[in-house]
């Protein structure tokens, strides 16, 4: 998770330890606070998702099921560790700044000097140039993108270049609700397809040892 979000952490360990997970609770008792990133997918035509196949037929239709049980899924998070989400807030009217531009040069950034980058950083620094005389009137997001929307998005750095979809995700049965979920749901977003033509479920086996 790099050093930038453990330097944010201004009290001790044993402080530490009395935090509390918000995981359920700001999704739900602050619907018009909290600005909650979403990407839609229930609307999507049955064919787009399920131009893959599973190797055991009992799963076929675990992830469809899923999905098409809700319409929005939420992909940030408020923590102090992981991927930040690259986004600029007005001081006053908290409208949220986020575009080509902003995006671009965060981008370059990053390539520079990795994500830890947005921790450090000033908005000053962060902002893109066409932005850069209003510098104050914005502070930076401290929000993070969910773990497995930041794992799903995996096939768009390790497929370029090479063969997409993948021929073959393998994983345990729990990813249906994870990373198979997950890619799945950002690939048909992007892409049109799903990120992989089959998917394996293994069964937790161990060896002998354990």
């Amino acid at each position: 998770m790099g050093d930038g979000p453990l330097n944010r952490i201004s009290c001790d360990i044993d402080t530490a330890l009395q935090c509390v997970s918000v995981y359920f609770y700001w999704t739900v008792a602050h619907p018009i606070r909290d600005i909650i990133f979403r990407y839609r997918f229930r609307n999507f035509p049955p064919p787009l998702y399920l131009l893959y196949k599973y190797t055991a037929q009992t799963a076929e239709n675990r992830i469809p099921a899923m999905t098409s049980s809700h319409s929005d899924r939420c992909i940030s998070r408020q923590r102090t560790w992981g991927v930040p989400i690259p986004v600029f807030y007005h001081v006053e009217s908290k409208e949220p700044l986020l575009n080509e531009n902003t995006i671009d040069h965060i981008l370059s950034i990053i390539c520079q000097k990795g994500s830890d980058a947005w921790w450090y950083m000033i908005e000053d620094e962060l902002l893109p140039d066409v932005y850069r005389d209003k510098a104050s009137e914005y502070e930076k997001g401290t929000d993070t993108m969910d773990a497995w929307f930041d794992s799903g998005s995996s096939w768009a750095t390790v497929l370029s270049g090479l063969s997409f979809p993948a021929d073959l995700y393998l994983e345990g049965t729990d990813q249906h609700r994870g990373w198979f979920q997950s890619s799945l749901l950002t690939s048909i977003t992007t892409k049109g397809k799903a990120p992989y033509f089959c998917v394996i479920m293994h069964g937790f086996g161990l060896d002998e040892r354990g």
